[in-house]
């Protein structure tokens, strides 16, 4: 049994509740902004360089773009002033980390379409990346279990 919406209804399928894709393209970018720009204010970091890394990081590559730039352009006296006393050293491999988690889990399922999480057996999630768009992919899992 093939559940694919054809003609106006396949139409539709790429609408969620009355957005177009184009409405959904701007929240994202306007979420990635604004994760950016919190990480940016919090780290004392420009915003430019921090983007720079988060719209070309790698889901599976452990380096981070930009990383070096980010650190020189850093204001480690505005955020020792604004945070309280974390050496430098410290500041960075703080920084790094957390720049890291923040393109890991909240800049990459924002930005790429393939990416999603499903569930798995144990109830944990499962990180999957498919060529094949969720909505298509999860009404293709539908035709199997009926």
């Amino acid at each position: 049994m093939n559940l694919r919406p054809t003609g106006s209804a396949a139409a539709s399928s790429k609408q969620v509740a009355g957005l177009k894709p184009c409405d959904i393209q701007e929240m994202r970018e306007e979420a990635i902004h604004n994760v950016v720009k919190d990480f940016s204010k919090h780290w004392c970091v420009p915003e430019s360089a921090v983007m720079y890394a988060a719209q070309r990081m790698k889901r599976d590559s452990g380096e981070i773009p930009g990383l070096n730039n980010i650190k020189d352009s850093s204001d480690y006296a505005a955020y020792k002033d604004r945070n309280g006393d974390l050496p430098k050293f410290k500041y960075n491999q703080a920084m790094k980390k957390d720049l890291r988690r923040m393109i890991l889990e909240d800049i990459i399922p924002l930005r790429d379409d393939d990416y999603r999480i499903e569930p798995t057996e144990t109830s944990s999630a499962k990180y999957s990346m498919e060529s094949a768009s969720p909505l298509l992919v999860a009404e293709d899992r539908k035709s199997y279990s009926s």
